[in-house]
């Protein structure tokens, strides 16, 4: 007989925070993760450049520094750092200017415009302070009984359940309800649907009580720092064991899932109450979110100043090009309309590094120097051309001329034009 009390199948940051909650207890836990390192979606990699380390999913985390159950928890013991932008969220606009969500409520106010800024004042500050009494009631389990704080919950909930569309009514200018919309817009959800409003403002309250931070590292640090503490209360991780079913793994008293529901229905099939697992099936998946990563030369240069000094970048520009994008969605058709952006440089950036045009060969009235493939990354998109004098020019697909990229070759000679 095993003497496991507990199974977590998946080690994102959830399946971890579970594990070591039971671990707290004295309960024997095992972890069962399929990947190669501990951490789902909070993981970074290198995915663009030798050097350069990208989160894979997540990066930006006011509800997880903000979560009362990872609050609780010694993780700088185990190596993990907040690091706090100096603006948690800038929005800018065509005109050059961008409205900002600062740790000051003042601050924040003041980016608004003196009318709205009295608008925003008056909306937060009844929860100004009350972060940890807020989410004690609004993150906790639903069945985990009565609410602690019931009025303050209930004056959250009487916003928060409206569409964010009636809660940017009471602005007149577009720098707030532009700001209001962008946060709101993190449901993926028209901008009409109830309870908009409520994720706009738990993303403004959590600028101002506790920070937008990010790890610094990246996020595998905070998965990290879940895994070590876990292991440091004798809890254990299997990483690289994918479970394809309930019965190849050993007995426990029980077993948590960390995974997508249909992963759930597909590993543990009829051990699963009949409705229940056919509703796991048709369980249906919101819009997924596309990714695009960058290696810098160097900072952004945003023409709002702003930008410059804050985590994220919200591009939206207004309340209607985020709600049409929002729309579009929802309708099944591609839109680029709106853009998230976490511009976090956590890694030695590329100083000096020049634009490089490959071609096979020079243009008829221009002469230009020629150079070596040197490496070259077709499913990545990008390559090296070794200059004569033996440096390394960087080139992405996009700046090759008069050749087809996945017909090139290393050891290919080439003539090369460098673009400062």
């Amino acid at each position: 007989m095993s003497d496991l009390d507990a199974i977590v199948v998946g080690a994102g940051p959830n399946g971890l925070t579970a594990a070591i909650t039971l671990a707290q207890a004295g309960l024997n836990v095992r972890v069962y993760e399929a990947g190669q390192v501990a951490g789902g979606g909070a993981q970074t990699e290198e995915l663009t450049l030798p050097g350069f380390r990208h989160d894979v999913c997540s990066t930006v985390y006011p509800l997880a520094a903000g979560s009362p159950a990872l609050r609780a928890l010694p993780l700088a013991d185990h190596g993990l750092h907040w690091v706090f932008p100096d603006i948690a969220l800038a929005h800018p606009f065509a005109d050059g200017s961008a409205a900002t969500l600062s740790r000051s409520i003042a601050d924040t106010a003041r980016s608004l415009g003196h009318r709205d800024g009295t608008h925003y004042l008056r909306l937060l500050r009844p929860f100004r302070h009350h972060w940890s009494a807020l989410t004690e009631d609004l993150l906790r389990p639903p069945l985990a009984g009565l609410p602690r704080h019931p009025a303050l919950l209930a004056r959250f909930g009487l916003l928060g359940g409206q569409p964010v569309t009636a809660l940017i009514g009471r602005f007149q200018g577009e720098r707030a309800r532009a700001l209001f919309a962008g946060m709101a817009a993190h449901s993926i959800v028209p901008l009409s649907a109830p309870a908009t409003a409520g994720t706009a403002l738990l993303f403004a309250l959590a600028a101002h009580d506790v920070g937008w931070p990010f790890a610094r590292g990246g996020a595998q640090a905070l998965s990290d720092a879940l895994a070590s503490m876990l292991r440091s209360l004798g809890g254990r991780i299997e990483t690289g064991q994918p479970v394809h079913r309930l019965g190849a793994l050993p007995p426990a008293r029980v077993y948590l899932f960390d995974t997508a529901p249909g992963e759930l229905a597909g590993i543990a099939g009829d051990h699963l109450p009949r409705g229940y697992r056919r509703a796991l099936l048709g369980y249906r998946h919101g819009p997924a979110v596309f990714k695009l990563d960058y290696a810098l030369s160097g900072p952004v240069p945003w023409t709002a100043p702003e930008c410059r000094r804050a985590g994220t970048v919200h591009l939206g520009p207004t309340v209607a090009d985020i709600d049409a994008a929002l729309q579009s969605v929802r309708a099944g058709t591609a839109t680029f309309w709106w853009l998230h952006s976490g511009f976090i440089l956590r890694s030695p950036a590329v100083h000096g590094a020049p634009g490089i045009c490959p071609r096979t060969r020079a243009s008829e009235d221009t002469a230009m120097p020629q150079g070596t493939i040197a490496r070259l990354l077709i499913d990545k998109g990008f390559g090296f051309i070794r200059d004569e004098g033996g440096i390394e020019h960087f080139f992405h697909r996009s700046s090759v001329r008069g050749a087809v990229f996945e017909l090139l070759r290393e050891g290919q000679r080439v003539e090369f034009q460098s673009e400062e």
